[in-house]
């Protein structure tokens, strides 16, 4: 379930429901747009929802995010990293947003350092030649193995591991 300004939409079986909080009205959205798989996590920026969803084309699969607007239409993400294009190779723990930008926390493998989960800034507005900017965190402090949901307050996201709320302050491009 996810909340958009005052009405409720709810993930059913790959629709996606609104519910008017004023009137209990539910209605189902028309999709349009780029096709996805399925809804894995999701989050909102106040309008729009962001999501991930598993992709295969060509042989090359991984994990996209997407937008939906609010009348349904559905368009993937061009995301960028200092590296060129981007792409998560793994399934998504935690997606949410401040309203400016989307911060993501992915199943990372490291190696000689064992696996933990990295987190990601996405920014919301596209820069330069239409792309959306990813930036990695580098992470201190204790590693988190597994997240279920994650919320940014303030300059901190707070996310669920085992029965223990973590609070992962960010820092210019460090996470601890």
């Amino acid at each position: 379930m996810l909340r958009v300004g005052t009405d409720l939409y709810v993930s059913d079986d790959n629709r996606i429901r609104k519910v008017d909080s004023a009137t209990g009205a539910v209605s189902t959205l028309q999709i349009s747009g780029d096709s996805y798989n399925y809804l894995d996590r999701w989050t909102s920026d106040g309008t729009d929802i962001y999501f991930s969803s598993h992709y295969n084309s060509s042989g090359v699969s991984g994990y996209k995010l997407y937008k939906m607007s609010s009348t349904g239409v559905v368009s993937a993400l061009d995301l960028e990293s200092d590296n060129g294009s981007f792409t998560f190779s793994n399934h998504l723990y935690g997606l949410t947003s401040d309203g400016t930008d989307l911060f993501a926390g992915m199943y990372s493998s490291n190696s000689g350092s064992g696996s933990s989960i990295q987190f990601h800034r996405i920014t919301l507005q596209p820069g330069a030649g239409g792309t959306n900017m990813v930036t990695p965190y580098t992470t201190g402090g204790e590693s988190l193995g597994y997240i279920n949901g994650m919320e940014k307050i303030g300059d901190s996201i707070f996310a669920l591991y085992s029965n223990k709320i973590y609070e992962i302050e960010l820092s210019g491009t460090s996470a601890t």
